[in-house]
């Protein structure tokens, strides 16, 4: 038997595919797939029919979403670990369900930008707290000298609650004011001599809000989650001169199309402050761009997260 099936997936004990059309297999042409592996198989071994997926989407080993008679399943620790803030177990489901009907960006954009504006106007913080189990570690870490860090920020935000192990607690990042900052054990100071302040960043639980939770913390969750799904997603790229390789060039050698795909487009402030853009690979007009600069060794190309580019550089608090 001879066919011209696409491979969507497959592991140690199975494997996925489908049409070229994504027309949907018949009972019999199932059946008649299933025996002839099985004839070239060893009599020890016997393929079972899995099953047929309306849709089928495959983020990385072992990490998939797919369809099955209506019934919509998400597998894998990146996208149910019960460690996740709520809001963004929301938004996996949102943007995994999206995903079932095909790649639409505008949509999963839609959906990313919903969460970002969330996490810089929270109004319910029950929804960006995370599930912590109370140890025993964590009830022992204010007289343990090799306690981690963590566990002791977890016990100094619960002790109000009067803990016992095994208790399930929910907990938030907050700026509690300034502290010296300390590093290796040693403070330290600013050149003036005056001390070095830092943000006093703590973990308080969702009874205690006090509207102190910490925006770019928030921010960099929904894009780290987010990331699970830039496998199957066409990236950004960023093209960067440097300022101080601008100079190596020649007016007349500088490539005009910079300033074409440039919002700028102000030709002798961006050259002084040298040249970064954020460039769509979905456009046949800029991979044939990106080609063509490759021939600068003065130009820097990497590839980045496409929904990087719509929040910009997270800053720390």
């Amino acid at each position: 038997m001879r066919n011209d099936f696409i491979f969507c997936s497959g592991d140690t004990d199975g494997l996925k595919f489908l049409k070229p059309d994504g027309s949907p297999f018949t009972k019999e042409e199932r059946k008649e797939i299933l025996d002839h592996l099985n004839s070239q198989m060893p009599e020890c071994l016997v393929l079972e029919d899995d099953g047929y997926y309306e849709s089928f989407v495959v983020l990385k080993t072992k990490n998939y979403i797919y369809s099955k008679e209506g019934k919509v399943t998400f597998k894998g620790s990146s996208m149910t670990s019960g460690s996740k803030e709520p809001a963004l177990l929301e938004m996996i489901e949102k943007i995994g369900l999206s995903l079932l009907n095909g790649i639409n960006y505008p949509d999963l954009e839609k959906i990313y930008l919903s969460y970002v504006k969330e996490a810089q106007n929270v109004t319910d913080i029950t929804r960006w707290a995370v599930k912590k189990t109370v140890t025993k570690p964590v009830l022992e870490s204010e007289t343990d000298p090799e306690a981690r860090t963590n566990e002791l920020k977890v016990l100094r935000a619960i002790k109000h609650l009067n803990p016992q192990e095994g208790d399930k607690v929910y907990v938030y990042d907050a700026l509690d004011g300034m502290i010296q900052e300390v590093k290796k054990g040693e403070l330290q100071f600013c050149k003036d001599g005056s001390p070095k302040m830092i943000p006093n960043r703590i973990l308080k639980t969702v009874d205690q809000y006090d509207n102190d939770y910490i925006p770019s913390k928030l921010m960099k969750r929904v894009l780290d989650t987010i990331d699970i799904f830039d496998t199957i997603l066409a990236p950004m790229v960023e093209i960067h001169v440097p300022k101080k390789d601008l100079k190596k060039f020649n007016p007349i050698d500088i490539p005009l199309q910079f300033l074409r795909f440039s919002d700028q487009c102000n030709y002798v402030s961006d050259l002084k402050k040298g040249i970064k853009l954020n460039l769509d690979t979905l456009d046949d007009s800029t991979v044939s761009f990106i080609e063509y600069v490759k021939q600068f060794p003065e130009v820097k190309i990497r590839e980045i997260s496409r929904f990087k580019h719509l929040v910009g550089e997270l800053e720390e608090e």
